[in-house]
């Protein structure tokens, strides 16, 4: 019985131990149900947390992505404004150097004298204006039909250096012919076909007529067909050849006008021999340059005999006729010092400085006999034989009057024509 009993308490502990551990276990699950809702609740929380966090950087991203594109624009529109500003500085110098360099030209040709000196200004400047082309300054000449290269420089240009208007378009069109690039316009005749380069062909116009042109060849050296300095050349310097080519056109024609009205002052109209004038003038300057070197003066008068008597026979018109080809002998008959004139009606004077008694009497000699063979032919008939009496004088020593050796030879002269005319006489001292 005790056994028992024993027995029945000893399970009666047990149950109440089992049931305090599972009173410990439903408390403890309880509170790991609590512990797990509160972990739950916290992890729901973290990742609401870690979502906003993450929206919140994304939104951060997108920000920073739209600043670095916005700033990465801003940049390169930097970098096109700076180059913009750096192209349109060197444009500016260009156009500086363009302008002054016009400038500096159009007043060195204000002070030239002949063409000539004109045309060694302008392919100087040439030269700078247009540094990396080659090209010509071509001028139309008298009979206004052909064109011919007055200024050259750059190396050999693929083209003709005399040629006829119609060759080029520039001409034919009268305003610039422009081929930029090969195969791209037509071709003007006065170049060769093989050109490889563009070229730019500018008329010059004064007062509505073209007289000469302005030619243009791009250089190979300089511009490569590959590279970019080959597009654009065209019209850049288009604008500048127009520019360059009205400054020419009239600073030449404003000189041809000079030229033209001081040979009308110092030529006579009918011989195109020197006038009385300019004959004076010449005389004075060359007697006192004899003077100084000690040396002397020739002078030879000449008269057409009966020339009024020839005017009233055959006209004045055969007159004149005849005094263009006596004038014309005597042009081409003197040294290229010697100064011979019109001295008036149909008397002639040629002056000869530095020159013996000796030379002048041969000289008169030669003029004698020529002007008696010249054939002189007037509508269809030649016109009767002439004959000429002549002075010869030489200056005195030291003399510096040229009016006392004129006279000299014109006493000389009085005395043919006494004597007889048709003869040479030689002043006495």
């Amino acid at each position: 019985m005790k056994d028992s009993s024993k027995s029945k308490e000893q399970l009666v502990s047990e149950l109440q131990s089992l049931r305090l551990k599972l009173q410990e276990l439903e408390k403890s699950s309880s509170e790991l149900l609590r512990l797990k809702k509160k972990i739950a609740l916290q992890c729901s929380h973290l990742e609401q947390l870690v979502k906003a966090r993450t929206a919140e950087l994304e939104e951060t991203k997108k920000k920073l992505h739209k600043e670095l594109v916005e700033r990465q624009g801003a940049q390169k529109a930097f970098e096109k404004a700076e180059h913009q500003l750096k192209t349109s500085l060197i444009s500016m110098k260009l156009r500086n150097q363009e302008i002054t360099l016009l400038s500096e030209v159009g007043e060195a040709l204000q002070a030239c004298l002949t063409t000539d000196e004109a045309y060694s200004v302008i392919t100087r400047y040439l030269k700078k204006m247009f540094p990396e082309e080659r090209g010509a300054l071509y001028m139309i000449t008298d009979s206004k039909k052909i064109v011919e290269a007055v200024v050259t420089w750059g190396e050999t240009i693929s083209g003709e250096l005399v040629f006829s208007r119609e060759d080029c378009w520039a001409f034919r069109k009268g305003h610039t012919h422009l081929v930029d690039k090969p195969g791209t316009g037509d071709l003007c005749r006065h170049l060769h076909k093989e050109i490889l380069g563009g070229y730019i062909c500018t008329p010059m116009m004064a007062q509505g007529n073209a007289i000469g042109m302005l030619y243009l060849q791009k250089n190979p050296e300089y511009h490569d067909e590959n590279q970019k300095t080959w597009e654009g050349w065209g019209q850049d310097k288009k604008r500048l050849a127009a520019a360059v080519s009205e400054q020419l056109a009239l600073a030449l024609a404003n000189l041809k006008l000079q030229e033209t009205l001081r040979d009308q002052a110092i030529h006579d109209p009918l011989t195109g021999l020197f006038n009385r004038r300019y004959m004076m003038e010449t005389l004075e300057r060359e007697i006192l340059r004899a003077a100084r070197a000690g040396t002397q003066i020739g002078i030879i008068m000449a008269d057409l005999d009966h020339f009024k008597e020839f005017n009233d026979n055959y006209g004045h018109d055969a007159g004149d006729a005849l005094l263009r080809e006596v004038g014309a002998f005597l042009k081409s008959s003197v040294r290229g010092e010697d100064v011979v004139c019109r001295y008036g009606g149909e008397e002639f004077i040629l002056v000869m400085p530095d020159a013996s008694l000796s030379v002048l009497q041969e000289r008169a000699r030669l003029l004698w006999e020529g002007i008696k063979s010249l054939d002189i032919r007037y509508s269809g008939q030649y016109l009767p034989a002439l004959t000429v009496s002549i002075g010869l004088a030489i200056s005195p020593e030291k003399c510096q009057d040229g009016m006392e050796v004129i006279k000299m030879a014109d006493a000389a002269l009085y005395r043919a024509k006494e004597e007889g005319r048709n003869r040479i006489v030689i002043a006495e001292k």
